[in-house]
Formats: C-alpha cells, sequence, structure tokens
C-alpha cells in the first residue's frame, strides 16, 4: 500500500472495520493515526473500540494522550483515572498529577504524585519518576503563589521541593539536575 501510495491507516481501517471485534487491528490502525498527528480521530475512533473492550490498556493510553495532546485535560485526566483503576503503574498517577498542575489544582496534584510513589513500587528508578513529580508539584505550587519577594513560607515549599529533585537526582531521574541547581 505505501509503494502504490496509499495510507498504510486505510489497510488498517479496512481490516478494523471488517470485524471490530479484533482488537489487534484496531490498535494498529489507533498507531497509524498516532504517525499521521491525527488525534480528533484516534479519539472518535477509539470510543468505538472501547465499546467492545473497555479495558483495553493500549487503547486507552492513546485516547488519554490523544486527550492531552488536544488540551481536553478533564478528559485525559478521567481516561488516566479509569487506566490507574485498571493497572496501579505509577506513570497514570504522575499523568494524572500533572493534568492537576496544569489546572493549577495542587492539592490534588499533590495527591495524586504521592499514589505514583506508592504504586512505584520498590523500583528505584520508578521511585525517582514518582518523587520528581511531587518536587515538581512543590515548585509549581511555590511559583504561582509567589509575589514579587519569597516569603518565608515560599522558602520552605521551594526547600521541600529542593529535598525531592535531590533524591529523585539520585535515584537516576537526571532531568532533576536542572531544578536542583536552579533552587541551590
Amino acid at each position: 500500500y505505501q509503494a502504490l501510495g496509499r495510507e498504510s491507516s486505510d489497510v488498517d481501517k479496512e481490516r478494523w472495520i471488517s470485524d471490530k471485534s479484533n482488537m489487534q487491528s484496531a490498535i494498529y490502525f489507533l498507531e497509524a493515526l498516532k504517525e499521521l498527528d491525527e488525534y480528533q480521530q484516534i479519539i472518535d475512533y477509539a470510543d468505538e473500540m472501547l465499546f467492545y473492550e473497555p479495558k483495553n490498556k493500549i487503547i486507552l493510553e492513546l485516547l488519554a494522550e490523544s486527550y492531552l495532546t488536544l488540551y481536553e485535560y478533564e478528559m485525559a485526566r478521567q481516561t488516566y483515572e479509569q487506566l490507574f483503576s485498571i493497572n496501579q503503574n505509577h506513570l497514570f498517577a504522575i499523568e494524572i498529577s500533572k493534568v492537576f498542575v496544569e489546572e493549577e489544582q495542587y492539592e490534588k496534584a499533590y495527591v495524586w504524585s504521592e499514589k505514583a510513589i506508592s504504586a512505584a513500587n520498590t523500583n528505584e528508578f520508578e521511585n525517582g519518576q514518582s518523587i520528581f513529580q511531587r518536587g515538581e508539584v512543590l515548585f509549581y505550587l511555590s511559583k504561582s503563589c509567589q509575589d514579587s519577594e519569597l516569603t518565608f513560607w515560599d522558602k520552605i515549599v521551594y526547600e521541600l521541593a529542593l529535598e525531592d529533585y535531590i533524591s529523585a537526582y539520585q535515584m537516576g531521574q537526571y532531568n532533576a539536575a536542572n531544578r536542583k541547581k536552579s533552587l541551590e
């Protein structure tokens, strides 16, 4: 199909339409749409696909990513919450926390960063990712509350964020280094 100049997504779509209960064809079709940056189409088709298999993690992840890309934070959050209820993966909790930070709901973002830490189990790298997110929540909370001068409470929250960045860095989260340096 590619040699003939047709989009391979057309083939995937035809395969899925011929048997809508075939989730493998559905996933190939959604991934082809993702490569084409057709996020609205992913949302439209994923909703129909989830009718056949409502707890398909791959389809739900593609749906959540599409909502995020299109700045539909409420729908992205709901989809990630659904994913977290299916699989207690720390990455889903981190994404929910990021959405709440984006919406400036820092208390909820902090709660979800704590859930991410709990879900990370004993894996040091996963713990580092989760602790980094908690540091991000604290950092953006302080930044949003800060006036022209730093208050005592701003400094305390920044100090807590710094502790998280240091811990995350020690656990292999090297993106924490920049935040750590700026807060120090």
